[in-house]
């Protein structure tokens, strides 16, 4: 499956890059062969990069899932009871750390 996001880019690039590979090949043009190359290794990052598979979630409702397709090495309970709102959360993440509010 790809994401709805992903089709904005990936249809036209698919269209633009199949001519160019047909005339790349026919007329045996060099600087034509190398661009649809390099549009055909675009093509299949972006078909990587926009990627939606279906995932399983665990039946047990105390489970901890990773968030999309990374990992976590850690989890701990670092909720710190506030004054006058509800407890802060440090939620991190590997380019974001920042802090949310926690929902229970």
């Amino acid at each position: 499956m790809i994401a709805k996001e992903g089709r904005l880019f990936l249809i036209p690039l698919v269209l633009v890059t199949f001519p160019i590979g047909v005339f790349a090949h026919a007329y045996s043009n060099q600087l034509l062969i190398v661009t649809y190359y390099l549009l055909g290794f675009f093509t299949l990052f972006l078909l990587y990069f926009f990627r939606d598979p279906i995932r399983e979630l665990p039946r047990n409702p105390n489970a901890f899932v990773s968030p999309a397709d990374g990992w976590s090495s850690e989890t701990a309970h670092t909720c710190r009871p506030s004054v006058d709102t509800e407890p802060d959360c440090m939620i991190a993440h590997v380019r974001d750390t920042r802090r949310r509010p926690c929902h229970r």
